[in-house]
């Protein structure tokens, strides 16, 4: 999971940082925090399916997982 968001992010000067794994409509995912190249954190997560290897965006408020080209980048969490 760690090589597969690496890579995609490689580019961008994102990076992701490990959570922890969860459970979402009976799959399981790895969740990311998703830090700019600051070090601001944003309010989504990125989760990576642990069968598929596929890369979703976690939205923690509505619990849910939408693609990975639907991440706000420009949603910073309120902890920062």
């Amino acid at each position: 999971a760690d090589g597969i968001l690496t890579e995609k992010l490689r580019k961008s000067g994102k990076r992701a940082v490990f959570e922890e794994e969860i459970t979402v409509n009976n799959e399981r995912y790895y969740m990311y925090k998703a830090v700019s190249s600051e070090g601001d954190e944003y309010r989504q997560k990125y989760v990576v399916n642990a069968l598929t290897g596929e890369v979703g965006t976690y939205d923690p408020e509505k619990k849910s997982i939408s693609s990975f080209d639907d991440f706000n980048y420009s949603d910073m969490s309120e902890d920062h």
